[in-house]
């Protein structure tokens, strides 16, 4: 009865001192000795501690985890899979590096996504611009061109070919 108490004792000591491996050890000692509805409570308790300690540390270094990756994907580039795995640590917790980055990835999302619009718009109307210039619709596809211009002013076709038609243009007015 004497080892039980003070197994019971140093386990409250531990436990209050937070050494909760100790405490737990000393509480199953206690256990073994003499089944206590008390001292099982306390066991119980200091297990359902562990397992909280346990579970913290594996959700931080998960978030660790995703944190690093989605840094180096940031800075790799790779936008999306940036996104998810920074997303995915701000569920676990917030975190003001995290927060920044996320928002410039969803920045480089938009900003990309912005620059595929207009190259797609771009394309088409290229693609309409040579369809009325092969149908002989020469103003539709100098209008087309010039859209196209407007769209992507640094490059040279459209402006070339708005150039060609109204050369043939003023050719064939001549005649």
């Amino acid at each position: 009865e004497a080892k039980f108490n003070k197994l019971v004792a140093e386990g409250d000591v531990a436990a209050k001192g937070l050494k909760l491996t100790e405490a737990k050890a000393k509480y199953e000692e206690a256990v073994d000795l003499k089944k206590e509805p008390a001292v099982q409570l306390k066991l119980d308790n200091v297990n359902k501690q562990i397992a909280e300690a346990e579970q913290k540390i594996k959700l931080e270094n998960e978030f660790q985890q995703l944190k690093i990756e989605g840094l180096q994907l940031a800075t790799d580039q790779k936008w999306v899979d940036a996104k998810v795995k920074l997303t995915a640590a701000l569920a676990i917790h917030s975190d003001v590096l995290v927060s920044q980055k996320l928002k410039e990835v969803e920045d480089k999302i938009k900003a990309d996504a912005a620059l595929t619009q207009n190259e797609t718009e771009y394309q088409n109307l290229m693609a309409a611009a040579k369809l009325a210039e092969a149908a002989n619709k020469l103003d539709e596809a100098i209008a087309k061109y010039t859209e196209a211009q407007l769209k992507k002013p640094t490059e040279q076709e459209p402006k070339d070919k708005i150039a060609e038609l109204q050369k043939l243009k003023q050719n064939l007015a001549k005649q």
